[in-house]
């Protein structure tokens, strides 16, 4: 992934940051909250939905988010090349201080990296999915952190198995979603995602098909995946990707991914 430009939130405006300081406990301690913006064609995707997650992130972390980011990033981002596309991170940090004491000025991190969506032929041909079966635990029920490393580990085991995304599971082995995505799956007939309480990230892609589908939130098991007939991913980044196999397992069906994907890339991507 190629940078595209990182800045830091100071007095009311975003200044060029190429570096973190280390003894910021976001760095140190992995105490960061996080939401991550699609670049289309020089302008932000959704931005509003994400500063809203962000916001709420950021308070059940004990963080501050700032007043006058939004007019900021508005004011930096508006001089993007309309050739550009890629993916804009905003970070919120705990800041300096011991890992016990409370946040009394947060930092935030923005920077922006070429980042390519699904090619044709995956969308065309659907990705495969592995199941990993080391349970992660929620942190902050399901926000958008810095501690990451368990997601990474179910992604590492899924492309050492030939698959393109892991389904990871909680502690009782119910899913959770997938290790860089959310999950809805068409089971019995119904379209399900699992809840937020369960860990599933507060996705805007997640919030985007519950508001535009039938689906609905609803506990899913590993028994209950063997009888998918359909399953697909959610971020920013893919837009809604539909699965081929799950476990080897052949789906019969995409075709509730490909049109709401379809319905997403004409009326919020204009494309």
């Amino acid at each position: 992934m190629k940078p595209l430009f990182s800045w830091q939130f100071q007095e009311d405006e975003l200044i060029d940051a190429p570096a973190v300081p280390i003894w910021d406990r976001g760095f140190r301690y992995g105490m960061s909250v996080f939401e991550t913006v699609l670049i289309h064609r020089g302008r932000t995707v959704l931005e509003a939905e994400h500063l809203e997650r962000l916001q709420k992130a950021a308070a059940a972390a004990g963080f501050g988010l700032p007043a006058g980011l939004r007019q900021a990033l508005d004011h930096r981002m508006g001089g993007l090349d309309e050739s550009i596309s890629g993916m804009m991170r905003i970070y919120v940090t705990a800041g300096d201080g011991a890992p016990l004491a409370a946040t009394r000025e947060s930092r935030v991190f923005v920077f922006g990296e070429e980042a390519l969506p699904p090619s044709v032929t995956e969308r065309e041909s659907g990705w495969n999915l592995h199941v990993c079966r080391v349970p992660a635990t929620a942190v902050l029920g399901g926000w958008k952190t810095g501690n990451y490393w368990p997601h990474i580990q179910a992604l590492a085991e899924a492309r050492q198995s030939g698959c393109d995304e892991s389904v990871v599971l909680d502690l009782a082995g119910s899913v959770v979603s997938a290790s860089m995505a959310n999950l809805f799956a068409l089971i019995d007939g119904a379209l399900l995602t699992p809840p937020l309480v369960f860990g599933a990230r507060d996705g805007v892609l997640r919030a985007w098909v519950l508001q535009n589908s039938s689906a609905r939130e609803e506990v899913i098991t590993l028994d209950d995946l063997s009888r998918a007939t359909e399953c697909f991913l959610t971020n920013s980044r893919i837009g809604i990707q539909p699965a081929r196999s799950i476990e080897g397992r052949e789906l019969p069906s995409q075709s509730t991914g490909r049109f709401l994907y379809d319905t997403y890339r004409e009326n919020i991507l204009g494309a």
